[in-house]
C-alpha cells in the first residue's frame, strides 16, 4: 500500500487450485472481504492478482481464509512450500493401508462368513473403524471443500464427491447399526476414496507438471548489466539508472541513448525488419533490440512496471476475465447431476418404497460423476495453444481470445504496413520548401525521434532536402517532443497533429502549399471476397497540420498506396 500508485495492488503464488471451479470459489471468498477491488486467479500458472481499496484490506485475513480451504498463498516467483501432489501422496498412502485392510476383514463375509461365528462382530468392527479413519483422512479432502464451497454460496465441483462419500458412509454406518449386512459397504467407501484421491493426485500433478512447463517456455526479460558493473532483473530497474545493452539484449524499459550511436531492430514493435540507427539523445523504445556490435550505454527514462514490454508480458490477465462456456458447461453438469440423482431418487421411492435402496441407487449416481476433467481440460487446452503461438512469434496478449474467435465476422487489418506502404506519400512536398529556417528546424526536431509513418515520411524529405540551419542564438535548454498518441507531437510552441488538433477548425484560408482540401469520406466496411485492391492505387487520403503557437504554418497532404500484395 506504500507504492505510488492510485490502487494497491499484490501478485502471490497459489498453491492447491486445480480448476475453473477452484477459481470461481476463490473469487466468491474474495469479493466478500472488505476492500476488495478485483482479483485475477490463472489456475494454469498457480498466479493471483489481487487488487483493493487502500486501507480497508487486510490481505493477511484473506490468506488465512484460503488456508482454511486448503489453498496456500506466497510471495511471487519464491515456489517455496510443499505442492499439492506431495500431500495427496501421504493421504494416499494412508488410505490404501486403510482400505486393504477393510478388504481383509470383508472377505470372509463375501466367502460365506455367517452372522454367528465368533469372529463375526469383530470383523465387522474393523471394518467401521478402518472405514471411519479412511473418511477422516481421505473424505475430509473433498467434504471440507464442499461445505466451505457450500457457506460461500458457490458451486463447487467436489460437491457430488463429497454427497457421494457421506452418503455412502452413513449408509454403511447404518446398516452396522441396523445389523442390515446388504446395506454395509465400507470396502466400498474406503475403495471410492483410495480411487478419488488417486484420480484428484493424477489431476494436481497434471497441472504441476504443466505448470512448470509452460513457465519453462515464457518469455522472459534477461538480466540487465548497470553502468556501474552490477546486474539487477528488469523488475528493480527505475528511472534514471544507467545501463549497458548487450549485442542481441532485448531493452526492457524505454531508455535514452548515451552512446554516440547504436543500431537497434524494432521489429517486435513496429513490424519492420530494417533496422534503425539512433545517435546520442535519441529515445529508443521498450522492446528494441541491440544488433550492433557493441554494447550500448543508456539511461532508463521510466521504472519496468510503466515499460510496454513489462505490460506485454504480464500475460494480459484482466479483471473479471472469465471463461463463460467452461463456466457453462461445468455449473450445468453439476446441477444437471443433482437433478437427475433426485429425480432418480423420488422414481425409486415411488416404485419399491425401500429408503436404503433408494439412498444407494441416488449415492451411486453421485459417486461415478466428477466434472473435474473437463475443468481442467478446457483453461488448460487455451493456455497450452497460448504458449504454442508465442514460440512461433505470434503474442497473444488477452486470455479470453479463444472463446472470442467463434464470434469473429468481420476482420480488420491495421492498413499502414500491412495493406500499404509502410511509409505514406507526401502530395504538396512543395510546401515544405516554402518554410523559413526556424520552421524547417521545428518540423526536424519534431519528427526526427518518433517511428510514426507520417514523421518518417517528412524526416526523410527534410534529409533530402539539404542541411538544416543551426539557430543563431542557441537555445539554454531545448524542451522536450511530447507526443499525444493519435493526435500529434508538440515541442515548445510548435506542434504537427491532425487538423483542428493545436489549431482552429479547417476553413477557407490559404495556406502555403495547398488550399483546403475536400475532407475525406470515410469507406464503408466490405467483405474480403468484395476488396478491390491495386498496386498503384491510392487508398487514403490524409492531412497534417503544422503550426506555431495555434497558427497554422503548413497544411501537408498524404496519400496511401496499396501494396502488390495487398489482396493476397
Amino acid at each position: 500500500e506504500a507504492a505510488a500508485r492510485p490502487v494497491p495492488e499484490l501478485r502471490l503464488d497459489l498453491q492447491g487450485i486445480s480448476c475453473a471451479g477452484c477459481v470461481w470459489l476463490i473469487e466468491r471468498i474474495f469479493q466478500q472481504q472488505p476492500g476488495a477491488r478485483d482479483v485475477v486467479v490463472n489456475a494454469q500458472y498457480g498466479t493471483m492478482r489481487l487488487r483493493w481499496v487502500r486501507g480497508e484490506f487486510a490481505a493477511v485475513d484473506f490468506a488465512r481464509k484460503l488456508q482454511g480451504f486448503g489453498y496456500l498463498v506466497g510471495p511471487a516467483g519464491e515456489g517455496g512450500g510443499e505442492p499439492e501432489s506431495r500431500g495427496l501422496v501421504k493421504r494416499i498412502g494412508l488410505c490404501a493401508a486403510f482400505a486393504m485392510n477393510v478388504m481383509l476383514f470383508s472377505l470372509p463375509t463375501y466367502f460365506g462368513m455367517d452372522r454367528t461365528f465368533e469372529w463375526a462382530g469383530l470383523f465387522g468392527l474393523l471394518n467401521l473403524a478402518f472405514g471411519t479413519l479412511s473418511l477422516l483422512v481421505g473424505g475430509t479432502y473433498f467434504l471440507s471443500r464442499a461445505v466451505r464451497a457450500v457457506q460461500e454460496r458457490a458451486m463447487h465441483i467436489d460437491l457430488p464427491i463429497a454427497i457421494g462419500i457421506a452418503g455412502a458412509y452413513l449408509g454403511s454406518l447404518y446398516g452396522w447399526l441396523a445389523g442390515e449386512e446388504h446395506f454395509v459397504y465400507f470396502d466400498f467407501v474406503s475403495t471410492f476414496i483410495l480411487l478419488m484421491l488417486v484420480g484428484r493426485w493424477a489431476q494436481v500433478a497434471a497441472v504441476e507438471r504443466n505448470r512448470r512447463r509452460l513457465l519453462s517456455q515464457q518469455p522472459k526479460p534477461q538480466s540487465v548489466r548497470l553502468v556501474d558493473g552490477s546486474s539487477v532483473a528488469p523488475e528493480k530497474i527505475t528511472a534514471g539508472q544507467g545501463l549497458w545493452v548487450g549485442t542481441g539484449q532485448t531493452l526492457p524499459v524505454e531508455s535514452r541513448l548515451e552512446s554516440a550511436e547504436a543500431a537497434f531492430s524494432l521489429a517486435s514493435i513496429n513490424g519492420e525488419a530494417a533496422p534503425r540507427v539512433f545517435r546520442a539523445g535519441q529515445r529508443i523504445p521498450a522492446g528494441a533490440v541491440n544488433v550492433g556490435r557493441a554494447d550500448v550505454q543508456l539511461v532508463a527514462r521510466q521504472p519496468w512496471a510503466d515499460s510496454l514490454l513489462a505490460q506485454l508480458m504480464s500475460g494480459g490477465d484482466r479483471p473479471g476475465e472469465r471463461h463463460l462456456l467452461l463456466e457453462r458447461i461445468v455449473r450445468g453438469y453439476v446441477a444437471g447431476i443433482l437433478i437427475v440423482a433426485t429425480l432418480a431418487g423420488i422414481g425409486w421411492w415411488l416404485g419399491s418404497g425401500d429408503a436404503l435402496r433408494t439412498w444407494a441407487i441416488v449415492t451411486a449416481i453421485l459417486v461415478v460423476s466428477c466434472p473435474c476433467a473437463i475443468a481442467l481440460a478446457f483453461p488448460l487446452a487455451d493456455e497450452m495453444a497460448t504458449v504454442a503461438l508465442r514460440r512461433r512469434g505470434v503474442f497473444i496478449r488477452e486470455g479470453d481470445l479463444w472463446p472470442k474467435i467463434a464470434r469473429i465476422r468481420q476482420v480488420i487489418f491495421d492498413k499502414t504496413g500491412t495493406l500499404t506502404l509502410e511509409n505514406p506519400v507526401l502530395q504538396n512536398p512543395a510546401a515544405l520548401g516554402e518554410l523559413d529556417a526556424e520552421a524547417r528546424r521545428a518540423l526536424f526536431a519534431l519528427v526526427s525521434d518518433n517511428p510514426h509513418p507520417i514523421n518518417q515520411c517528412l524526416f526523410e524529405h527534410l534529409l533530402a532536402s539539404g542541411p538544416i540551419e543551426a539557430p543563431a542564438t542557441p537555445a539554454t535548454e531545448e524542451p522536450e517532443v511530447r507526443e499525444t498518441v493519435g493526435l500529434g507531437v508538440e515541442l515548445g510552441a510548435w506542434s504537427l497533429g491532425r487538423p483542428g488538433w493545436r489549431t482552429a477548425p479547417p476553413d477557407s484560408r490559404h495556406l502555403l502549399g495547398d488550399e483546403r482540401p475536400a475532407e475525406p469520406k470515410l469507406a464503408a466496411p466490405v467483405q474480403p471476397e468484395s476488396c478491390h485492391l491495386t498496386g498503384d492505387t491510392g487508398v487514403g487520403g490524409h492531412d497534417a497540420e503544422l503550426a506555431q503557437a495555434g497558427r497554422v504554418v503548413a497544411r501537408l497532404r498524404f496519400l496511401d498506396s496499396a501494396r502488390p500484395d495487398a489482396r493476397t
